[in-house]
């Protein structure tokens, strides 16, 4: 039987009038913003940035810059004035050492350049014309070229339907969104894109995944442990495998954070609400569970204009719950990313196909457009050429990384700038990498939970993972795989072969 839910906390009321908040505004002159915003010189342009936003200098052999946001340097989770120091192998355009979210402005040979997080968690747009770099379209000046473009908002329909910008549009004319592994070059404004490499599909069937594994969990407690040594520090805990993963991460610091579950009105809200109350009850855990409340108009108008209206859906539903939890929480953890290392996007079919076309693509990511626009076929063809010949389960990997982490994930951060800074342990240059390179059948079996687990808290494979939504067959194979996994760990290794013969689950 379930354990009792607890009841949900009262959640406080929060007045807050602030515009624009942890968003920013580069460009080479002095520009209308909000007021209290800071201004500082770097590459001979004027970076105006909200009071809330930290700002930590980049200094290593090659140039110099600044970091926006909250990057994780060595174990340490930087501040506001701070310094991080890197060698010359963790500086562009991979920037290895440094996880979080964040943006990097760095100067090299006499030109700024913008280097987004892995997954543009901190997203940016740019305008060309105007000579503008910015957190959100809503801080670019609406001039004759660069207004609304009516023929894309009335296909993608944002906020009444599900939908985002892809492939780099905005809802404006000649205002693009910066994607994530692009460097936008501020001399020119010209964006394009330095990451992946195109051996990342290498690896085949059978490869030794223990070590990357071991990697993974390594990279994923260092990166937990930066955020958990903060005040007030939230952590989301549903039914699914990525908060489970950011939970057997997090086992030395439990103690330090609160795990908190949105219960949504719907089937997969339910199974979050029941199984996460299972697993806090087993294991201990302080745990809430937060009623979604109906977002109210002004709140949704204030959500819009702080994310440049690029993107709705059931980020958007939480724009007025989001307000009212501000006060549980400094900094929450993420489980965005950790996606990525079970191939979510990829079909049977695939394996025969070299590259779906851009509605296919779209429609595989739940875009809902009646009738794709020029302008999106057209953005769509520049973004597969510029990823070259790579297999078409590459290109759904990058697809889910520019067009579904970087263009809506990313985006919503603006939206919720009322609550704690949330962080991804899996934004991380090597732990994508890591993750792209498992072999393709590893990743089909959606192995990775079940062995991260095993490394960091192995007891949590006993609860099964979406049992609400992944059928009874599918809650049983989980629970097969993991007590597989617990008999072959205790026979003696030369009785494997003999005993464990058969298919390797």
């Amino acid at each position: 039987m379930p354990s009792a839910m607890p009841a949900s906390p009262k959640l406080e009321i929060v007045e807050d009038k602030r515009m624009f908040s942890r968003q920013f505004l580069l460009a080479p002159r002095a520009m209308d913003v909000p007021p209290g915003w800071k201004r500082t010189g770097i590459g001979g342009f004027i970076l105006h940035s909200a009071p809330d936003l930290p700002l930590i200098a980049l200094a290593h052999a090659e140039g110099e810059g600044l970091i926006l946001g909250w990057p994780i340097h060595q174990g340490r989770l930087l501040c506001d004035g701070e310094t991080a120091a890197v060698s010359e192998s963790a500086c562009a355009p991979l920037f290895t050492g440094i996880s979080g979210r964040f943006l990097i402005l760095e100067v090299r040979g006499g030109v700024l350049r913008a280097y987004p997080d892995p997954c543009g968690l901190l997203p940016a747009v740019y305008c060309p014309s105007q000579r503008v770099f910015a957190s959100s379209s809503g801080l670019i000046p609406s001039i004759e070229d660069c207004g609304d473009d009516v023929e894309l908002q009335a296909a993608f329909d944002i906020p009444a339907k599900s939908n985002w910008y892809p492939f780099g549009l905005t809802g404006r004319r000649n205002v693009r969104r910066l994607l994530p592994n692009h460097v936008l070059d501020l001399e020119t404004f010209v964006a394009g894109r330095y990451w992946p490499d195109t051996d990342l599909h290498a690896l085949r069937d059978g490869s030794e995944t223990g070590p990357m594994v071991a990697e993974i969990a390594r990279l994923l407690r260092e990166n937990v442990g930066a955020v958990a040594a903060q005040d007030q520090v939230m952590c989301n805990l549903t039914a699914g495998r990525d908060s489970r993963m950011m939970l057997a991460a997090a086992r030395d610091h439990v103690d330090d954070i609160t795990f908190s579950t949105f219960r949504f009105p719907d089937r997969t809200g339910a199974g979050d609400t029941e199984m996460a109350s299972r697993i806090a009850a087993r294991f201990g855990l302080r745990h809430s569970i937060l009623d979604c409340l109906d977002p109210i108009e002004a709140d949704l108008a204030d959500w819009l204009r702080d994310t440049g209206t690029c993107v709705a859906g059931r980020t958007l539903q939480l724009a007025t719950t989001s307000k009212h939890v501000a006060r549980m929480a400094r900094f929450s953890l993420t489980g965005l990313a950790g996606e990525l290392g079970r191939s979510v996007d990829w079909r049977k079919a695939d394996a025969g196909e070299t590259s779906l076309s851009t509605d296919m693509l779209l429609k595989r990511l739940g875009v809902d457009v009646q009738r794709l626009p020029p302008s999106v076929e057209a953005a769509g063809d520049v973004w597969r050429a510029a990823l070259g010949p790579v297999p078409l389960s590459l290109q759904l990997d990058i697809a889910l990384v520019d067009l579904w982490l970087g263009s809506c994930s990313g985006p919503s951060f603006y939206g919720h700038c009322h609550g704690g800074i949330s962080i991804s342990p899996f934004n991380d240059r090597r732990i994508i990498d890591l993750m792209l390179r498992l072999p393709h059948r590893y990743r089909i079996e959606q192995r990775l939970t079940i062995d991260l687990l095993d490394l960091m808290w192995p007891e949590l494979n006993l609860f099964p993972f979406n049992p609400a939504t992944s059928g009874r067959r599918a809650r049983w194979r989980d629970r097969f795989r993991a007590a597989y996994k617990r008999l072959k760990n205790a026979i003696p290794r030369k009785f494997d072969k003999t005993i464990l013969a058969g298919r390797k689950l």
